[in-house]
């Protein structure tokens, strides 16, 4: 194939080499009239004929599928040409790579709501798939693209099935083998539910770093059973449940569209915490995609069951072979479809200017939100703290002033860095993604502000009542660091000493806020604050590995006197 770097076609600039695939390349480019960055996928023309016409079919069908799609979870369409010799399909550029990338990267950590996060959006852009009467048919890691660092996008349409198309001559099996649905694999009737059985592998894969089933256990008769492993991430039993019912064999038995949004696993959480993917994700309304296939599922399915009967006759009345003798080659087909993004590009190789700048300027505004993600998230570990003293009717009224207290400091203190932020990159057109990011951390901020000065006044008023003095110098905001520092590792002493010197998880919680404050006293090394060890079953446990976590507390005091 012809090198097109730095070529201009049709009024789009070929700038780099993002990904190669069996029959052809996707560039990285941009929309000269706009300045607009895309992704070009060019395929070869003589080679439509290739597979008995299937790669024609499958470039065919997804230049329509994309077109007909409107989704902000679906890779866009933006243009479509050819020439003599190639074919080009132009879409929406997605700067952070897919999701099969993300997973194998060491430097990923998700959290379980992260990995929910994920289905939501997979989800959404599945229902505005769907609601084209379109199945994908095809879903896997590799096939969902990030924007943004934060955006999931389907991608891919090579394989879907358009329904009502006249002109549809499917082979029917096309997939990916380890995600498709048993019921494609086997050649039997499929619909819906084979799109829900390959979300389930994904959400599976997230969470678990791997396949949940063998080639062997695709030739079993009954449901095989799902390994259920720990891996890097802790999985509720709530997120089982949900495994299981979606990867059932038995398209029959497999949990539908409209049911999946009542599930359990995307009720709000007690305890908060935050990332950019579950900001991102909080605006899918789940409660739509229920009406919605509950007004359509049926139509789709419908649709769907006609045209794999139309389909079949045809095949029967132009001689064709059964279903099972026309399985197209899992690996041809994976390689027409899937072209991998390479994740490491020389930066010598961007040679556009407007890229070079937009690329330094979204990594440096990336690596901002991190920093107040994880001010945010060490913030609601506090909140936490909080929330789960009351929720277990624990007696530590101070210590939960205290917290709150110190909450306060970090909400003003966030508060106006972001706005800041914003007020600096308002204008800029390149981050407006990330300011609307920017703009929902700043919302949550103002609703977490409200919430903790109520909380305050009314647990220090409370401690007034009690006559408790010390309140009255955080009321005046008049408290220094280190003060605060020695009062908040007394009262939480007292605590321990309370409980028989045992530590419990709520105070190896309260021993962890009390090393973050004495770190911003630059006293100690900051440590990181995980929210997803909130549990309520265990806060009044005792802690496994209390004379550690003993030793720590009582650094603490040591440290403090040295300064």
């Amino acid at each position: 194939m012809n090198n097109f770097i730095d070529k201009e076609i049709k009024g789009y600039k070929f700038i780099k080499l993002i990904g190669r695939g069996a029959f052809g390349n996707v560039y990285q480019g941009k929309k000269m009239s706009t300045k607009q960055i895309v992704a070009i996928k060019v395929i070869e023309i003589e080679r439509f004929g290739e597979n008995d016409g299937i790669l024609g079919e499958l470039v065919e069908s997804e230049q329509k599928a994309l077109q007909k799609v409107k989704s902000k979870y679906v890779v866009g369409f933006v243009d479509t040409f050819q020439d003599n010799i190639y074919n080009y399909l132009v879409m929406e550029y997605c700067d952070s790579g897919d999701l099969e990338q993300q997973i194998k990267n060491p430097n990923t950590h998700f959290t379980e709501q992260d990995a929910i996060g994920i289905l939501r959006q997979i989800l959404q852009g599945l229902r505005d798939i769907h609601s084209v009467f379109i199945i994908h048919r095809d879903l896997k890691l590799a096939n969902i693209l990030i924007h943004n660092h934060s955006i999931y996008k389907i991608a891919d349409l090579g394989f879907c099935k358009i329904l009502q198309h006249e002109n549809d001559q499917s082979r029917l099996q096309l997939g990916s083998l380890y995600t498709m649905a048993p019921e494609i694999l086997n050649s039997n009737s499929y619909g819906l539910s084979s799109d829900m059985f390959s979300v389930g592998v994904i959400f599976y894969q997230i969470l678990f770093g791997r396949f949940p089933f063998t080639q062997k256990d695709y030739k079993l008769t009954s449901q095989p059973l799902i390994n259920f492993t720990r891996n890097k991430i802790d999985v509720s039993d709530e997120s089982k449940d949900l495994l299981e019912k979606m990867l059932q064999f038995d398209p029959k038995k497999r949990i539908t569209f409209q049911q999946i949004t009542q599930h359990k696993v995307f009720e709000k959480q007690i305890f908060s915490q935050i990332s950019r993917i579950q900001i991102e994700s909080a605006r899918v309304i789940m409660e739509e995609h229920a009406q919605f296939y509950q007004k359509e599922g049926a139509k789709i399915e419908r649709e769907n069951q006609k045209d794999i009967e139309i389909t079949q006759q045809r095949l029967m009345s132009m001689g064709k072979p059964h279903l099972e003798q026309q399985q197209f080659n899992y690996e041809q087909s994976q390689n027409i479809s899937n072209f991998k993004i390479e994740e490491k590009v020389s930066e010598n190789s961007i040679a556009d200017i407007d890229i070079k700048e937009k690329t330094r300027k979204t990594d440096e505004m990336n690596l901002k939100i991190n920093h107040f993600n994880k001010q945010m998230n060490d913030l609601y570990f506090f909140s936490n703290t909080i929330l789960e003293i009351f929720q277990i009717q624990m007696r530590a009224h101070y210590a939960a002033v205290l917290l709150c207290y110190q909450v306060k400091k970090m909400i003003y203190s966030i508060k106006e860095q972001l706005e800041v932020q914003i007020q600096v990159n308002m204008n800029d057109s390149d981050l407006s993604l990330d300011l609307t990011h920017l703009q929902k951390l700043l919302e949550l901020t103002e609703q977490q502000q409200i919430i903790i000065d109520l909380q305050f006044d009314d647990i220090a008023e409370q401690q007034i009542k009690s006559g408790d003095t010390r309140v009255q110098q955080m009321i005046q905001n008049q408290l220094k660091q280190d003060t605060f520092n020695d009062n908040l590792y007394s009262e939480i002493n007292a605590l321990i000493k309370k409980q028989n010197n045992q530590i419990t998880y709520i105070l190896f919680h309260m021993i962890q806020c009390c090393q973050y404050c004495f770190a911003l006293n630059k006293q100690l090394n900051p440590i990181e604050l995980d929210n997803s060890i909130f549990d309520l079953k265990k806060s009044s446990q005792i802690y496994p590995d209390q004379q550690n976590i003993k030793a720590q507390f009582e650094m603490l005091q040591n440290s403090q006197q040295q300064y």
